[in-house]
């Protein structure tokens, strides 16, 4: 993802400078401000870093069963202990998605549709449509992986704030046929990438063929030092 910041800096400065050559005695322009980082209010969810149990509920072996890049959203909840110990009940939809573990893992990626007015008032308030981000395996080898993920989205949120927020959950899996639990793991919710854009000032952006000259130079040398 490339922000916008440049561009935005550019684009206001060509608006301030014709606007002084076409009003001579007016006031100078006011030119709008950039958004700094975080500048926009964060989802509940992302301001804790503590995990968090939940229940995730849907027709699992509907779910699981959705193995094509065209699979539907399908009704879902989550639940939590509220701060009050009152069960928080948060409707959903959840989709499959991805392109290897899709087709291999027992229990697919899935991405989460968080409506406005259901889940206002919650933690999963103003959350759009992150990643769920769960163990491909009912293993406790599979679900270090999914620790180990999280941790390095964590690393990389100390080196720069153009990074995904994260929140660790311990998720319970039932099933809406008869409400039995299947498994409980580790799992985490991902930023979407549209809020992250916002939170920024940023756009998402899909560029085919893409090259390194199309990446932020700065920010490119950050990721590859990363990873490396």
């Amino acid at each position: 993802m490339k922000t916008c910041l440049l561009a935005c800096a550019i684009v206001i400065a060509l608006a301030t400078h014709a606007s002084a050559q076409a009003a001579t005695d007016a006031k100078p322009p006011k030119v709008k401000k950039e958004k700094k980082a975080d500048s926009v209010a964060t989802p509940p969810l992302f301001t804790s870093e503590t995990p968090l149990a939940v229940t995730f509920t849907t027709n699992l072996k509907q779910l699981r069963g959705d193995r094509s890049q065209e699979s539907p959203w399908r009704a879902a909840s989550l639940s939590y202990a509220g701060s009050d110990g009152k069960t928080v009940i948060v409707p959903v939809k959840a989709k499959t998605h991805g392109v290897w573990r899709l087709k291999r893992c027992d229990f697919p990626p899935v991405r989460l549709n968080v409506g406005g007015k259901e889940s206002k008032g919650t933690l999963f308030q103003n959350l759009g449509k992150p990643k769920f981000v769960n163990s491909c395996r009912n293993n406790g080898s599979y679900e270090q992986y999914v620790l180990q993920e999280f941790q390095l989205y964590r690393i990389y949120q100390l080196l720069t704030p153009i990074s995904h927020k994260v929140r660790l959950l311990r998720v319970t899996y039932a099933d809406s046929a008869d409400q039995k639990p299947l498994a409980t793991r580790y799992a985490f919710i991902f930023e979407d990438p549209d809020q992250l854009g916002e939170r920024l000032g940023g756009l998402k952006m899909r560029v085919k063929g893409a090259t390194a000259d199309d990446i932020e130079p700065s920010q490119g040398a950050l990721v590859y030092l990363f990873e490396y």
